[in-house]
């Protein structure tokens, strides 16, 4: 497939308040073809301003986040299999989809217009380095070494190829007949607390460098994972320390698109044992809302919940051993602060992190600080993290349909998994309950959500829906769309969705809610559904089996809450492969 560098959607917007879809994405009913959206916006919030008047001053204060910046009205449709595009309701050739979509990009005055919100923290700074560091044998510590470590295949020969255990999937991610060809043209920038510490022989050779040995140990593993799993991609460090050091987070690239910076890591988080949304995560939210980056954050670092990991709109990842046992702490899921019952549910994905580069000796370790000794390759939540990263460059290289729409790749590695290889048990409602355990005495989990990269490129039927308020998706409308589908096989299908950070800080609640109901197309019957009670999450997902004799799906997407903030919702379908 040709690479072509820029991505998203465009057109002029003509509105439809509420409208049914066809299998080709095409509006069937549209009941408001008039109204441009920023109008009703303007009206709502005159309304909002008046009912602030008799509301608590915790209510009142809450800034508005309506459609200030009017955006073109878009939506649009890709193939995995077919390679075909849709774009607001006609069939485009991929030219002249990215033609469209580079135009309004490049235009898109939320991103132009954004401004950090700059919080303020009182975090320590992070230690300094002590003693020496040097590389030694496991012996020195056998006790770290006692469970196996996955390996990376870096040779990347061949097609692709499923590791031990179900593992991560990488070889060639881009197509059968090309080689070392993943993550060409995609860039990431890396949140990392240090400078990189490499290695010459027995020592740290640069451990001048660096201010703390664990972190710059960190930096060099993150970024030789991320060339391993994606060679062809940019990698561009931001140090998250001398923010720290004045008392800020870390700044994101302004306007990414234009600098071409896809793809966000964040090894390290400036608040960690976290139990409520907090500054750190809605200066995060804030960015991704804003920008559509495509962020990735872990959920825990060392058994404690990290702020840059309770983003809502970064996609979230739980770390598993060699085993596929979660490593998650006790009582995962975090909440909004007074208001009662407000869990909320991360992580959305989980992945192997325990691993080493099969170019390195996994019998060797990094002795620092002491005692402390750390193997040659990643571990922990920023692990897993740093290869969901790579595994999304490697998706944007071979599709660059998923530049810019974090929410539809969120829906993408939630349906991209093939039951029976992998982790997670999930009790009602999606919604998430584990004990943290360290390796051994983890509970082996099955069934959901480890994205595997054979899954996320082939079996795909993604959608998106991007405009103002009212433009899509208005407070108890349902919008509806036609998948055709094999009776008896296996579907796993999700929408996700962005909200604003700054709502989400001030009112303690999602801006925007949304459920999602499965039915037989042909007769009406309903096959699954979410609601919006199933926790605050910023995403929906359902696993079905199609009954016999049905060809046809009926989706229904309904917005269940709408605070007047802007539309940027995605959806995914992924048929499991036998």
């Amino acid at each position: 497939m040709k690479y072509i560098p820029l991505l998203l959607a465009s057109c002029v917007a003509v509105s439809a308040n509420a409208a049914t879809f066809n299998a080709q994405g095409k509006i069937i009913n549209s009941n408001d073809a008039k109204n441009p959206g920023i109008a009703k916006f303007e009206q709502n919030k005159d309304t909002t301003a008046k009912s602030n008047i008799n509301k608590p001053s915790a209510l009142a204060k809450v800034t508005p986040i309506g459609t200030v910046d009017h955006v073109s009205k878009v939506w649009a449709m890709f193939n995995t299999n077919t390679n075909k595009y849709h774009l607001n309701g006609n069939m485009r050739s991929e030219t002249n989809y990215f033609s469209a979509i580079n135009n309004f990009e490049a235009n898109d005055t939320p991103r132009n217009s954004y401004s950090k919100i700059n919080y303020t923290h009182s975090q320590a700074q992070y230690p300094s380095k002590s003693g020496s560091c040097t590389v030694v044998s496991k012996a020195d510590n056998e006790s770290y070494y006692s469970h196996r470590e996955l390996t990376f295949d870096m040779l990347r020969v061949g097609p692709l190829k499923r590791l031990p255990n179900g593992g991560i999937v990488q070889k060639d991610c881009s197509k059968a007949e090309a080689t070392n060809t993943c993550g060409a043209g995609i860039n990431i920038y890396n949140i990392v607390a240090d400078n990189p510490i490499t290695f010459s022989g027995n020592n740290c050779s640069t451990s001048n460098v660096a201010y703390n040995y664990k972190y710059g140990i960190q930096h060099y593993y993150s970024n030789s994972v991320l060339k391993g799993i994606s060679p062809n991609a940019t990698v561009t460090p931001i140090n998250e320390g001398s923010a720290r050091a004045t008392r800020h987070y870390v700044t994101r690239p302004q306007n990414p698109y234009r600098n071409e910076q896809h793809i966000g890591n964040s090894i390290t988080s400036t608040t960690t044992n976290v139990t409520l949304y907090n500054d750190e995560a809605a200066e995060q939210d804030n960015y991704i809302y804003h920008n559509r980056v495509i962020e990735f954050a872990p959920f825990s670092i060392n058994g404690q919940r990290t702020g840059a990991g309770i983003s809502l709109n970064a996609i979230s990842v739980g770390a598993t051993n060699d085993d596929l046992a979660v490593l998650l702490p006790n009582q995962a899921r975090p909440k909004f602060a007074n208001k009662q019952g407000a869990e909320y549910t991360k992580p959305e994905i989980y992945v192997p992190a325990y691993t080493y580069n099969s170019e390195y000796d996994y019998t060797k370790g990094i002795k620092h600080d002491g005692n402390t000794v750390d193997f040659r390759a990643v571990s922990d939540g920023w692990g897993a993290s740093t290869i969901a990263a790579g595994m999304a460059a490697d998706l944007l290289s071979k599709y660059p349909f998923y530049k810019w729409h974090p929410e539809v790749v969120k829906a993408l590695m939630l349906t991209a998994y093939n039951p029976g290889d992998h982790i997670i048990k999930v009790n009602t409602d999606n919604i998430y309950q584990f004990n943290y355990s360290m390796l051994n005495n983890a509970t082996v989990l099955s069934d959901k959500n480890m994205p595997l990269f054979d899954e996320m490129v082939r079996n795909n039927v993604s959608r998106y829906w991007y405009g103002n308020n009212g433009d899509f998706f208005n407070s108890d409308e349902t919008y509806s769309f036609n998948e055709t589908v094999e009776a008896g096989a296996q579907y796993n299908i999700a929408i996700a969705w962005l909200v604003s950070g700054r709502y989400a800080n001030e009112a303690r609640h999602l801006s925007s809610n949304y459920q999602l109901r499965i039915l037989n197309n042909q007769t009406g019957a309903l096959i699954a559904q979410t609601t919006s009670s199933a926790g605050l999450a910023t995403f929906r997902q359902k696993s079905i089996t199609v009954p016999a004799g049905v060809t046809q799906l009926k989706i229904e997407i309904k917005r269940t809450r709408n605070t007047g903030d802007r539309v940027i919702l995605g959806y995914n379908m992924h048929k499991v492969t036998p």
